[in-house]
């Protein structure tokens, strides 16, 4: 007779299901620190993008300021020969070429106040990065003490689980362990077990015959369902 099997069977059946759950719950508390993780990971990528676009920024600001500088002093020198001016040809080339030093030193200008302000506007955003990353990283350290003694409660479970589960293998026929073994190794949802409806597999529907039906219902025997080929079992 089968029916300590079976009364086995049922219990590992539930003992799965419960590992099977314990492990959601390990993968969810992982998963949600992961996520702030990757968050923390692709923000502080942007922080060293931003970084190396500042010192671009100000090496574009120091050359800036080296042509300005050049404009001014091509101004002044252009100024102090005014006096020597002397027709009105030399009078439309300097006032052609003021107009377009001052014009190039206007336009250079411009760009400099546009470089400033963006070397003003990364530095914000690297301050308001680096206030954020504190705060995550607090987050994720506060997330990983809250979830450490869960994770850890959750796996012991599992193991216990597990011993149990050898330990009611042990106590079953060598020919239903070795059933057992076989189903646990084509079925990965963890659902090893379908109740016997009638002559039907409650699984997966499928119909057995009547001598069949008869041995698991007087547990004679321990069936796979032809189907689905969990292990058929009385209601």
């Amino acid at each position: 007779m089968y029916k300590d099997d079976v009364e086995n069977l049922r219990e590992i059946q539930s003992l799965i299901k419960n590992s099977i759950l314990n492990q959601k719950k390990i993968d969810e508390e992982n998963s949600n620190i992961d996520t702030v993780e990757k968050n923390v990971s692709k923000r502080s990528l942007e922080g060293e993008l931003l970084k190396e676009e500042l010192i671009i920024t100000k090496d574009l600001i120091r050359n800036t300021e080296k042509a300005l500088d050049d404009f001014q002093i091509k101004l002044s020198q252009l100024q102090r020969n005014q006096d020597f001016i002397k027709t009105q040809k030399q009078l439309s080339d300097y006032e052609k070429e003021e107009i377009f030093l001052e014009q190039k030193k206007s336009e250079t200008e411009e760009i400099l106040l546009t470089h400033y302000e963006k070397v003003e506007d990364i530095e914000q955003k690297l301050l308001d990065l680096d206030q954020f990353l504190q705060g995550a990283n607090e987050s994720i350290k506060k997330m990983q003490e809250v979830a450490s003694p869960k994770i850890e409660r959750f796996n012991r479970e599992i193991q216990n689980n597990s011993n149990r589960i050898n330990n009611l293998l042990n106590l079953c026929k060598v020919e239903t362990k070795d059933i057992f073994l076989h189903v646990q190794n084509i079925i990965k949802n963890g659902q090893l077990l379908a109740e016997l409806r009638g002559n039907s597999c409650g699984v997966c529907r499928i119909e057995v015959d009547r001598v069949t039906q008869s041995k698991i219902e007087n547990f004679q025997s321990i069936e796979n369902c032809p189907g689905c080929k969990r292990i058929l079992i009385s209601i």
